[in-house]
């Protein structure tokens, strides 16, 4: 399995559930089925079960339809809005 025990999720909501921070709890391997549960960090301790690997993704690019993104690619994503927008800003004034 590409990610191991451990690894940050972050799960980017919709319009029932609300954003938050997961890690993989535990992976789930048999002759049927393979993925990964994951257990929120902080917030109501919701978790999943057996979220396949193709649900996750390494890079994101800002809503559009993924639910499940490694921790370090929502934060590139975030820091490249950041520097966005203060260059944006700073052009602006």
């Amino acid at each position: 399995m590409k990610y191991q025990i451990g690894q940050k999720i972050y799960y980017t909501g919709d319009m029932a559930n609300l954003p938050g921070n997961f890690e993989i709890e535990s992976i789930t391997e048999n002759k049927y089925v393979s993925g990964y549960n994951l257990k929120e960090i902080d917030g109501e301790n919701r978790e999943f079960k057996t979220v396949f690997e193709c649900s996750i993704v390494d890079v994101y690019r800002g809503p559009s339809g993924y639910r499940f993104v490694t921790k370090e690619a929502y934060e590139k994503y975030q820091q490249e809005q950041i520097e966005y927008f203060n260059k944006r800003y700073t052009k602006a004034q």
